[in-house]
């Protein structure tokens, strides 16, 4: 059996990395072990870890000596990890029991370098618990070539968690410890060049819990970020010669996708004066003049007039919980499993 290192990088996370660790402990493939690298948590969080290493085996605490963020806890449990393949999680998500013999016998079967699958998110709207999916899910496994022989390969979602990958693939990658945001999205476009074989599987293991605390739903400045990453992820195609014009243009719409995002929901909530919003918008308009694709949309953003106005609409909205809401009616997904209903209510309950 291929063994397999599951990577947890933990900070402050007492309140909900028990959800987790039950999650990872209980996997009925045998041949894992568990690296759960805490960042310096000044909360109960490594007493936790060594409560439950005592009746896990296969838990390995890696328990750093200053906090350095998640980009730094995630190298630490790559270099930590002796597994055939490695699989991130975060320590407020949870996976299915199964959820790592299923992956694995996907990657053997296909003989993949990487298995990804569709992450259900749980979100907290009122009194009431939504469970949905970003995309629609598969109804078979999607099969891809490396991204000179599939471009698709290159749209796959940026995040590396819920994803098992075969530890050649990953080889002297590490995540960049500058970034505080989109290491994840630079760290997956760094590695495609690695692989030959990209599979998306059509079922659902990976359950991504929403907290109103956690980084997609507090817009702070690290969205600054992607001002670096998306220069670095243009220059891996660069350096890798990409001569294809399509491929190319793909690329770049990958980038300005993400740059769209940012401009229209993210820097307008972000607590800072206008002044300074309307500057990272010129930012992140020179970082898209570099492309070569259509800029009318982003070009709207040129326009003071247009800025003010839409930030002045959009500050009073709640963007994040209307997205999920849509998501919820399009892509809804029914759990069928009340316990664990009540176990993620109890703990949203822990959070409140």
């Amino acid at each position: 059996m291929n063994r397999v290192s599951i990577v947890i990088p933990i900070y402050n996370a007492s309140k909900y990395l028990s959800i987790c660790l039950d999650s990872v402990i209980t996997q009925t493939y045998n041949n894992i072990e568990i690296i759960a690298v805490d960042d310096k948590s000044t909360d109960t969080s490594l007493a936790l870890l060594e409560k439950y290493k005592k009746k896990c085996k296969h838990l390995k605490i890696v328990s750093l000596k200053k906090n350095g963020g998640v980009s730094r806890a995630r190298n630490k449990g790559i270099e930590s990890a002796t597994g055939d393949y490695i699989f991130f999680i975060d320590s407020d998500d949870f996976i299915d029991k199964d959820a790592i013999f299923k992956m694995v016998d996907i990657a053997e079967k296909y003989d993949a370098d990487v298995v990804d699958t569709e992450r259900l998110l749980w979100y907290k709207r009122g009194k009431k618990i939504l469970t949905f999916t970003e995309q629609k899910k598969l109804h078979n496994n999607l099969v891809l070539g490396n991204m000179y022989e599939d471009s698709r390969s290159i749209t796959m979602p940026r995040y590396v968690t819920g994803k098992l990958y075969k530890r050649s693939v990953i080889d002297d990658v590490r995540f960049d410890e500058k970034l505080r945001c989109y290491e994840d999205a630079l760290f997956n476009h760094q590695i495609k060049k690695n692989f030959t074989k990209y599979v998306f599987a059509k079922d659902v293991f990976y359950h991504y819990l929403q907290r109103p605390s956690s980084l997609i739903n507090t817009i702070s400045l690290n969205h600054l970020d992607y001002l670096y990453a998306g220069k670095e992820i243009a220059k891996i195609y660069e350096q890798n010669n990409i001569q294809n014009q399509s491929v190319k243009k793909l690329i770049d719409s990958v980038i300005a996708s993400d740059v769209l995002v940012i401009l229209g929901v993210k820097i307008p909530k972000m607590k800072t004066p206008i002044t300074y919003k309307k500057q990272y918008v010129k930012d992140f308009i020179n970082l898209v003049e570099t492309l070569s694709i259509s800029k009318w949309s982003i070009n709207l953003f040129k326009n003071n007039f247009f800025i003010s106005t839409y930030y002045a609409i959009i500050k009073h909205l709640n963007l994040i919980d209307l997205t999920f809401l849509f998501l919820s009616i399009k892509n809804g997904y029914k759990i069928k499993d009340e316990r664990l209903i009540k176990k993620v209510n109890n703990l949203y309950r822990k959070m409140d």
